[in-house]
């Protein structure tokens, strides 16, 4: 009965999550031994969740860009490595059991064994925490790395510092692309999927 009453385990609800420091290196760790809390479709989140997952929380301090990735890690037998997955959830804890699920970034471009990646700006006026979910689609879960890093957001790479406005009945020149990251790469309704290798928004036109 009393291991039945334990709290969950440091890192298996967003409720007790383990930290996730910006700018201290590399983390190692592993979703092996870890339940299968968060999975299923929702608003900007990763489907390939249907191995255990591992949460950690974030903290984003304002007008910043935290940039977090996960590497799969080969095991120590030469097996394959999983194929990770990153979702990103708002705080409070509470957000990661919505249903349907809701997430502010997600990261799942790479295969088997390479790395993901999931963005998320801080555009309030005060530090903003949010969860990391890292998840994989393999049963029994794997190993990885883990690194956050923080940066000012380059006008016109993510949607959060959206670039110069353009009025109706004008024309931009010597616009590009090149230096920006590919941000936005998943299908959706209205939506285009030809989106490597980067993409710039744009503040909409005055109707």
């Amino acid at each position: 009965l009393a291991a039945l009453d334990a709290p969950p385990s440091s890192g298996d609800v967003c409720q007790s999550p383990d930290p996730l420091p910006a700018d201290a290196g590399v983390l190692s760790g592993t979703t092996v031994g870890f339940t299968n809390n968060y999975f299923g479709a929702g608003a900007g989140c990763s489907t390939a969740a249907g191995g255990p997952d591992r949460v950690y929380s974030l903290d984003i301090p304002a007008g910043l860009m935290a940039t977090v990735t996960a590497t799969p890690v080969i095991p120590a037998d030469g097996g394959a490595a999983i194929d990770t997955s990153l979702n990103l959830v708002a705080s409070p804890a509470a957000t990661c059991d919505a249903a349907p699920r809701v997430c502010v970034a997600s990261g799942n471009n790479g295969a088997s064994g390479q790395p993901d990646t999931a963005r998320r700006v801080n555009s309030t006026a005060s530090t903003q925490t949010v969860f990391v979910i890292v998840d994989s689609a393999a049963a029994a879960g794997g190993a990885y790395s883990l690194a956050a890093t923080l940066s000012v957001p380059v006008a016109g790479d993510v949607c959060e510092s959206a670039g110069t406005p353009f009025a109706a009945n004008t024309t931009l020149t010597a616009q590009t692309t090149q230096g920006f990251v590919d941000n936005y790469t998943f299908a959706g309704p209205g939506c285009g999927t030809s989106t490597a290798p980067s993409s710039r928004p744009r503040p909409s036109r005055p109707r």
